[in-house]
Formats: C-alpha cells, structure tokens, sequence
C-alpha cells in the first residue's frame, strides 16, 4: 500500500470521528503490530452509532443521522472507499460502537518484510519505466561480514548506525534530486535499497560514488571505518534484466566500490 493511501484511509476515519465528536470530547489513534499484521485503530468519544446502523456503515452512499453541534450527516462515500482499498491489500477493517458512547474504527494490513516492498517498488518502477520510455535503476548497499560485526558492536549500536546511513542517504538524494518524487530507500537488517527513479546507468553509478563517498565520511566521523565494510551492487532496467527478480539478482552480486581502509 503507497502511503498515499494509508493516508488516505486515516483521513476518512479521523474527520469522521472529530465530525461525530462534539467540542470537548477526543479522538485516539494507535497502531500495533501482532500476528503478521499491523492493526490501526481510530476511537473517539463522540456521539457513536445505532447498533443497528453498524452493519451498513461501509456501504456506498450510506448517511446516518448522527448528530454533533450543528448537525453533520453520515460517511457518504469515504468509509466505502476505505474499505475498498484496504480489502485490496488483504486487510479488514470494521467498526464497534454503541450510541452515545463513542466509536472505534479497526482496520489491519499484512506486514511485508523489507524485501517484499522492495521487489514491489521495483516492479513499480519497471512499469513506470516502460510507460515512459525511461529506465530505472536500483542500489543495494550492504554490511559485509555482517556475524562477524555482530560480535564487535552492540545490536543498538548497529541499529542506530544503520538508521543513521538511512537518513544520509535520504537527505543526499533530496540534495541532488528534490525532483525525483519516485526515489525510494528501504532498509532491513545490514542492507539499504535504493530505487533511483529515471535513472539510467551511468547516473546510477555517478549516485552509487557519491553515496559511498557520504557514507564514508560518516564512518570515519563516527570512528567507526575500521569495523564497518560496505558493498555497494547496482542494477538499471532494461540493461541489466526485465524483471525485478533478475534486477535483484544482478544488483545483489555486490561490487565493493571502496574497501575501508586498515587502520595504521
């Protein structure tokens, strides 16, 4: 699911509990992960909901009389919609309430590992690529070693240095490209992906140096060059594979671009 419409879905359930809820009241939103799968829920204590009017909150064009200060009417269309799009990614979603004692609206997604995200937003990337007649490229960054660091830097250590690359990496390619909407970073464990958008081969390489040169500097900043190797593997639609499995597969054969230097 893009983000566009997770936010989407959140949009329609917060307006229509702060709509139900009058001046005083509150709206909680939380979010959970359990069971392989990630549970959102949005309450509030507003005026709530018939309990015969439940079954038929998510159908198209369905108004309720709630009521609220001056009065608005039901969930129209954006309830329907929600649904819609959270059936799509093999969610649920559904509404507890009683009238006069507020709402609860839950709805779940499947959580996707990083790597399935990543063959998505590659895939994504091949179809916009072949639609525009453009390329697509892909980075994968690696930790070498990675068992061997393990035993020499603590998992926080390691988790907060890796969220620290995540961030560079991100800044620099708005640095460079604030118009690339499509440029995506994942990261899980001791690789970062990168999906480079409009991006034939040559530039991918040009993003490949400069990234390893940022991350290098960090390294030697954080005293850090020593025990941290990185491997950089980069992959470009369609020269190196028409499908984001062979894209993958090249982009994770890992050339080292710069081996860290031996301490003297």
């Amino acid at each position: 699911m893009t983000q566009i419409k997770l936010k989407q879905i959140l949009i329609n359930l917060i307006s229509n509990s702060l709509k139900f809820t009058p001046q005083g009241g509150w709206v909680k939103v939380t979010c959970a992960e359990q069971d392989g799968e990630v549970r959102i829920c949005v309450r509030d204590s507003g005026v709530g909901i018939a309990k015969q009017d439940i079954p038929k909150l998510f159908d198209k064009f369905t108004q309720f009389g709630r009521k609220a200060g001056p009065g608005e009417k039901g969930t129209g269309l954006g309830l329907a919609i929600s649904k819609g799009i959270i059936e799509q990614q093999r969610g649920r979603i559904w509404a507890e309430s009683e009238h006069g004692k507020g709402s609860k609206f839950t709805f779940t997604l499947p959580k996707h590992s990083t790597e399935e995200l990543f063959k998505k937003y590659v895939n994504n990337g091949i179809k916009e690529a072949l639609k525009n007649d453009t390329k697509t490229s892909l980075l994968v960054i690696s930790i070498a070693d990675f068992d061997k660091l393990k035993q020499k830097l603590s998992n926080e250590k390691i988790n907060s240095t890796l969220k620290d690359m995540k961030a560079l990496l991100e800044n620099n390619l708005r640095r460079a490209s604030p118009q690339r909407a499509g440029d995506t970073i994942l990261q899980e464990f001791n690789e970062v992906f990168v999906i480079l958008a409009n991006c034939n081969k040559e530039n991918a390489l040009n993003v490949e140096q400069r990234l390893a040169q940022v991350l290098d500097d960090y390294l030697v900043h954080q005293n850090l060059a020593d025990k941290i190797k990185l491997l950089f593997g980069c992959a470009t639609y369609p020269d190196d594979g028409s499908t984001n499995e062979r894209l993958i597969k090249k982009a994770k054969e890992l050339l080292p671009i710069f081996p860290v230097p031996s301490p003297a």
